[in-house]
């Protein structure tokens, strides 16, 4: 029995890190982010041209709300389904140092 309960106590552990991705810049990272030049005016155009609207996540490094995003919400299946069928999410550093063009093409 209590091999029982540490498997699961291990399993439960393993997936939320394994679900939280940290990328070089810090950020979390998913499967179902766009990775694109950061041209919010082609990024929403793109997505309109899939039937989709655009969903711009600025996140930060070591930010807490972004984690427990990241390990908790975006990690249950319905939402990843919304987020993959619905939307063009794009992630954005808030202090990040890659230039982003605006829908007006500033």
């Amino acid at each position: 029995m209590s091999r029982l309960l540490a498997l699961l106590l291990a399993v439960a552990i393993a997936i939320p890190a394994a679900a939280a991705e940290i990328g070089d810049d810090g950020l979390h990272k998913a499967d179902w982010l766009k990775d694109t030049f950061k041209d919010l005016q082609e990024d929403a155009a793109e997505a309109s041209d899939d039937g989709k609207r655009i969903l711009i996540l600025v996140e930060q490094r070591g930010c807490l709300y972004c984690r427990d995003m990241h390990e908790n919400t975006f990690t249950d299946e319905r939402v990843k389904a919304l987020l993959e069928n619905d939307y063009f999410p794009i992630q954005l550093n808030l202090h990040g140092d890659i230039e982003i063009v605006d829908t007006d093409g500033d």
